[in-house]
């Protein structure tokens, strides 16, 4: 019985402390107010597509991260990275490793290393931007830099 009880305790405690995972949101997160949602999609509009969000997107997209939660982000930003205004004209527009850099500056506030810059910059070279944009939203260091500062 003394062990059931030990390990219920640490149990509890282990997935308490784990309540801000990165990886798993609370109930708090998962509402999030307009306010922190429209931060976050201003954040992904000026990372993925270099500009600030239209009204209509910020309303769509705010819209749509407060329903699914933090977790939306990712889905977002693949939405982003895979909409007409990207493949047409980001991707013509600049060079993969401006478009790699640009993120980097607006996600993670520093340019990127050599090999990520190599890595994603090839990844978009090689029609792979969707999966590279979403590895990189769904990141440790951007839900440590942007999701714990903003939404804290």
């Amino acid at each position: 019985m003394k062990r059931i009880v030990l390990f219920l305790t640490f149990f509890v405690n282990f997935y308490s402390a784990q309540a801000y995972d990165l990886d798993t949101f609370s109930r708090e997160d998962r509402y999030l107010n307009r306010y922190k949602a429209e931060e976050l999609v201003e954040l992904l509009y000026d990372g993925i597509l270099f500009r600030k969000a239209d009204l209509a997107g910020l309303d769509h997209y705010t819209s749509k991260l407060r329903r699914y939660g933090l977790n939306g982000l990712t889905q977002i930003a693949g939405e982003l990275a895979s909409s007409s205004e990207f493949q047409r004209e980001i991707l013509r527009k600049y060079r993969p490793q401006t478009i790699v850099e640009n993120i980097f500056r607006v996600f993670f506030n520093r340019n990127p290393e050599r090999e990520g810059l190599h890595h994603y910059s090839r990844m978009i070279r090689f029609g792979n931007s969707v999966q590279a944009i979403k590895e990189l939203v769904d990141s440790n260091e951007f839900k440590r830099k942007n999701l714990e500062r903003r939404h804290r």
